[in-house]
């Protein structure tokens, strides 16, 4: 897998990184890659590469976990209906 520019058209912070062959070759990857793959800031972010976060970037997600998102989903699902559904009007008559 090849670190940099071309994901999102941007510059990445492998563009400059003096790890970005090794990262490529060994599977590694750090938090400032992951930022940036999220779309998000990383001019801070750590620079410690590891294969742990190279895998939590790359390992597709499992059944289970496509099991737990579809249950978070339907939670939200339920939720947005109670929200929509009209309020029923209490009538009192003095």
């Amino acid at each position: 897998m090849s670190h940099g520019s071309a994901l999102l058209g941007v510059e990445s912070p492998c563009d400059s990184c003096q790890l970005k062959s090794i990262c490529s070759h060994e599977q590694l990857a750090c938090r400032a890659y992951t930022l940036y793959c999220q779309g998000k800031r990383w001019g801070s972010a750590s620079r410690v590469p590891t294969h742990t976060i190279f895998k939590r970037i790359y390992t597709p997600p499992s059944r289970k976990d496509y099991e737990k998102l579809e249950r978070q989903l339907q939670k939200i699902r339920a939720k947005r209906a109670l929200e929509e559904t009209p309020a029923q009007s209490v009538h009192c008559e003095a």
